[in-house]
């Protein structure tokens, strides 16, 4: 399944996918910038399909690496809406030239399965095979264990208005963020995180959507 998209999960951190000397690096990463309005509008026109939406408080975390032939992702987006808390997974691999699939899952979880203090530190535990309507691909589901913790003295505050897309996502936002760079450790589909990973957290008072974009 090829994607037409250039953008990766290295765009929504804002970091590159830096590599030790012996690895190979991927791609540079392309971030688009527009305003809501102009997001709706394209989102309304391309027929993707919207996968979860937050207008409020959130927490997320972010990890990614590449392997010298595949870019890893995972991501979990914790909101608290008003009266409601909510939570997204969504993960994969891709061929960073060709936008070319490997696997991938997507949907939401139960937010129980996320836990931490406030940005200090994030954890996902769940498994993905015994969650009714966690779309798989290439993938049968099983446990994902995934825990972030703050690097010390790390953190910055944006504002942001951020159109990005990653095999088979795009996740599109606006508001207040801060951010901390973030060791992780933990798995998901049968792959262990590595030491190379890139990580974050943020906690947002933002609009945030995940969408499945055409074809998958």
């Amino acid at each position: 399944m090829t994607i037409r998209s250039y953008a990766t999960l290295a765009a929504v951190l804002g970091l590159g996918l830096v590599a030790c000397n012996e690895q190979p690096t991927a791609p540079a990463a392309t971030t688009k910038h527009l305003s809501l309005a102009a997001v709706a509008a394209s989102d309304s026109a391309s027929g993707r399909s919207l996968l979860y939406r937050s207008d409020s408080l959130s927490r997320d975390g972010f990890i990614s690496w590449f392997d010298g032939t595949l870019s890893y992702y995972a991501f979990v987006t914790e909101s608290q809406n008003p009266g409601t808390r909510t939570a997204y997974l969504g993960y994969g691999a891709y061929n960073p030239w060709t936008y070319e699939t490997a696997f991938w899952g997507g949907g939401p979880i139960p937010a129980s399965d996320v836990t931490g203090s406030g940005i200090g530190d994030l954890r996902v535990r769940t498994n993905t095979a015994a969650i009714p309507g966690f779309t798989l691909y290439n993938d049968p589901g099983g446990p994902v264990d995934i825990a972030w913790k703050q690097v010390p003295g790390s953190g910055w505050k944006i504002h942001f208005n951020a159109h990005n897309e990653w095999p088979p996502f795009l996740f599109v936002g606006e508001g207040r963020d801060m951010g901390r760079a973030a060791t992780a450790s933990g798995s998901f589909a049968g792959h262990v995180i590595p030491d190379s990973v890139q990580a974050s957290m943020y906690q947002s008072l933002a609009h945030s959507e995940v969408f499945l974009l055409p074809g998958y």
